[in-house]
């Protein structure tokens, strides 16, 4: 098995904030170990976090460093703490200042989401040469894209699937808000199935509908002919089987990312 440079450094402690949900992980060795769930608002101080996680570390006493993805910056900055106070070793936050594996496109550099530089990482990982459309499904639906030489060309954002149920029900007096999963068809008989069958099944059509254009522009104005899909996402494993494309998932994706690009900066000294 080809190994990476994130295959041969010490077990690593990795957290993911989202908008909704944040995830901690053991890495070690390149692979995901034990892990917790929490919500990224429990993370309103670094007292805060420490009643959360205070019971996880004391559980895995040899950590030491640890990086932090991030895209709710004041929960960010209370788990950063948190850590710099508890391990004693390096805490890194991601984000576009710190050496990249892939070149930047991004006006300016310093917008783009710490979720999604991690994921990029992870898709030159993955893609060994071939182009890369790399999707988080998440609260925001996100496509990032990636040349064949590792230059990141651009992205998009849409709401995600939550988003989506919550404003028609915000946004209207009698629509319900409704769980979301696979819909039993794609044509409900009340209006709570309605309602999941647009918002699910709209949302996958529109993510197929958005891989099918960017393929056809690799193509055309990059010449990149050999595509690899990566998804991860909270709401990955909901839509992903419905696409008609073929669509590695890969849930740990950022997680093993952010991984990945602590050790190139620590091996850039950054």
């Amino acid at each position: 098995m080809e190994t990476t440079a994130c295959d041969s450094f010490p077990a690593l402690l990795v957290a993911e904030i989202g908008n909704t949900t944040t995830a901690i992980a053991v890495l070690a060795g390149g692979e995901v170990g034990d892990s917790l769930q929490l919500s990224s608002a429990g993370l309103s101080s670094p007292e805060a976090a420490g009643e959360f996680l205070a019971p996880f570390l004391a559980e895995h006493p040899f950590l030491r460093d640890a990086v932090v993805s991030s895209v709710v910056p004041g929960a960010g900055d209370a788990l950063a703490a948190f850590f710099g106070k508890v391990l004693g070793g390096r805490v890194l936050r991601l984000d576009a200042s710190l050496s990249l594996p892939f070149a930047l496109g991004y006006d300016p550099p310093s917008a783009i989401g710490a979720d999604r530089l991690a994921l990029l990482a992870r898709s030159c990982m993955l893609g060994k040469g071939r182009a890369v459309i790399a999707l988080d499904i998440g609260t925001a639906i996100t496509f990032d894209v990636l040349s064949g030489g590792n230059v990141h060309l651009g992205g998009l954002i849409m709401p995600g699937l939550e988003l989506t149920a919550s404003a028609l029900h915000e946004r209207t007096a009698l629509l319900p808000k409704v769980e979301l999963d696979r819909p039993r068809s794609l044509m409900g008989r009340s209006t709570v199935d309605c309602i999941r069958s647009g918002v699910v099944w709209g949302g996958a059509c529109k993510v197929e509908g958005l891989l099918r254009r960017i393929r056809r522009e690799l193509e055309r104005e990059h010449g990149e002919r050999d595509v690899l899909v990566v998804a991860t996402g909270g709401n990955a494993g909901l839509l992903v089987p419905m696409l008609e494309e073929e669509v590695l998932l890969d849930p740990h994706a950022v997680l093993r990312g952010a991984a990945y690009l602590f050790e190139l900066n620590r091996s850039a000294g950054s």
